[in-house]
This record gives structure tokens, sequence and C-alpha cells, in this order.
């Protein structure tokens, strides 16, 4: 299951991740296969990352770091680096962590719960069985 919802996106990582905390609704075994989505994915490409930082900053990294090291966390949403401010006239250097979102995270994760949404709504139409779990609900602490 982890495997399934891992290929279908960060929306789907992020329900499974929430998932994983409900062994009493997914049963234990399952509970347990979903823990594997918490926050081990892969990285994505250097280039990629740097693009980012340059789009979101307007300019390149080097403007504004000195170092900027490869990903030391990667999640379903964003990845982690480490890096080196470059000193200004008052300000000394420092080390931070530049946080990355996905690239098109936004667009994907909105496109998901727009069909997290529909099949909550139809699970609470169609199913007296599962209301008790409020599925809409569950959708909105997801969104």
């Amino acid at each position: 299951m982890a495997a399934a919802l891992q290929s279908l996106g960060p929306s789907y990582i992020k329900l499974g991740q929430m998932l994983a905390t409900r062994p009493d609704i997914v049963s234990e075994e399952m509970a347990r296969d979903l823990m594997q989505l918490q926050d081990r994915l892969p990285p994505f490409e250097m280039s990629v990352a740097r693009a980012e930082v340059a789009r979101d900053l307007g300019a390149e990294v080097e403007s504004f770091f000195s170092e900027f090291g490869p990903p030391i966390a990667a999640a379903s949403i964003a990845q982690v680096h480490k890096a080196q401010t470059l000193p200004g006239d008052t300000d000394p250097s420092r080390i931070v962590a530049v946080k990355i979102l996905r690239p098109g995270i936004a667009t994907a994760f909105a496109r998901d719960l727009e069909s997290f949404f529909w099949l909550a709504r139809m699970i609470d139409r169609t199913q007296p069985y599962f209301r008790r779990l409020r599925p809409v609900e569950v959708v909105q602490i997801l969104a």
C-alpha cells in the first residue's frame, strides 16, 4: 500500500502518513506498512533545487549563499538543504537550513484534494457504516 501511495504523489503520501497513525481504522499491519511514508523519500535533483531557489529568490544561489549543500532530508512536500549565508555589511555568515518545496507541489496538492473531497462526500452519502469516520472532516484536516 505504501508503494502505491508513494507512486500516486505527495497528497497521497500525506494521506498515508495520516492513516499510519490510525491502526484502529486501517489495521496494525497496514499501519506498519504506511509508516514507511514517514519522511524517507528520495530527494529531487540538486539542479532542480538550485533552480527553485533562484526562481523564488530572484537570483542564483551564489547571490545568497557561500555554500549550498546536498539535501539532508527529503519528504513528500519539500526537502531541506544545509547552506551558509554570505556575510553582510553588519551580519556575519550563518549556517542555515533552506527548505525547498517540491516543484509543482501546490498544483498537485490542490488537484488531489479535489479528488479526496469528492470521494469523501460520496462515502458520506452512500456508505452509512463509514459515516462514523467523518470522511469529509478527515480531508479537511489533510487540507
